[in-house]
């Protein structure tokens, strides 16, 4: 199961509609609804989502809301609408070990927090360009999804890959090089697939509990001028068009991520 996300071009603001927020008066009268995202380097997307729920909610209610750390694991909750977002950082999936004379290598056949994705009402995953590499570690994590989710009603969604703009040859623009300089997004390009979702929807394909492939690749290779490039932090000699700016393209990644929830019916 996958969606295809088309959205217009949208570059200011940085809050979500009101009428998604709104949804989470679903929770209210019952158990708390509770989403997780287990984020790889996708950091923004995280901040995004807090930044977006937080300023609609106490906007249009005046919401409480609380926020509490527990090792890698941020929890934001809404009080009013008995919600909670939590951000979980996991850079690879799969459980790093520390070998004698190896060092610190990566456990390819077990998961990292296993015990902390079960339990919640959505989870999003991603895991940036790991998807360029062969696939083990993904058949990894989708061999413990179907052991454990499939038979619950979780709603599991896949972020696709986040392209960068470091070379014009990989979004085939001839009059570009990098994101330096670009203010306007990119209209007359010619987008591709990316290898990493290639792998990606081959590991999808295989599970037995449904996942929704949530794909911005290619909505995301228009945006060239959405990165930080010379103003990044550190970045005045290596331009950053890897990473993006906030508000920006996170934002409409998250809008639709929500919109998705609340139609959740209708994925094909």
């Amino acid at each position: 199961m996958s969606l295809s996300l088309t959205h217009r071009v949208e570059r200011v603001g940085s809050g979500f509609d009101p009428k998604l927020t709104g949804h989470f008066g679903l929770g209210s009268t019952g158990s708390r609804l509770k989403i997780l995202q287990v984020l790889t380097l996708k950091k923004r997307v995280g901040s995004s989502q807090v930044c977006g729920l937080g300023r609609n909610l106490t906007a249009t209610s005046n919401a409480l809301y609380a926020i509490s750390r527990s090792g890698g694991t941020s929890e934001f909750t809404f009080l009013d609408y008995n919600a909670s977002l939590m951000l979980m950082r996991d850079s690879h999936l799969v459980k790093f070990t520390n070998h004698k004379k190896l060092g610190r290598i990566l456990n390819l056949n077990t998961v990292s927090h296993g015990e902390s994705w079960k339990g919640i009402d959505v989870l999003v995953f991603n895991t940036w360009h790991w998807w360029r590499h062969t696939g083990r570690k993904q058949w990894t994590w989708a061999r413990w999804v179907d052991k454990h989710l499939s038979s619950t009603k979780t709603k599991v969604y896949f972020q696709g890959v986040s392209p960068d703009h470091m070379n014009a040859l990989n979004w085939r623009a001839p009059k570009a090089r990098t994101c330096v300089g670009a203010t306007q997004p990119e209209t007359n390009i010619v987008t591709h697939t990316n290898k990493g979702e290639t792998i990606l929807e081959k590991v999808l394909k295989g599970m037995k509990k449904p996942i929704n492939l949530l794909r911005i690749n290619k909505m995301s290779q228009l945006r060239r001028d959405g990165h930080p490039s010379i103003y990044g932090i550190g970045r005045q000699k290596l331009p950053d068009c890897t990473h993006w700016c906030l508000p920006g393209v996170p934002n409409t990644w998250n809008k639709l991520f929500y919109t998705s929830i609340f139609n959740y019916s209708h994925c094909v």
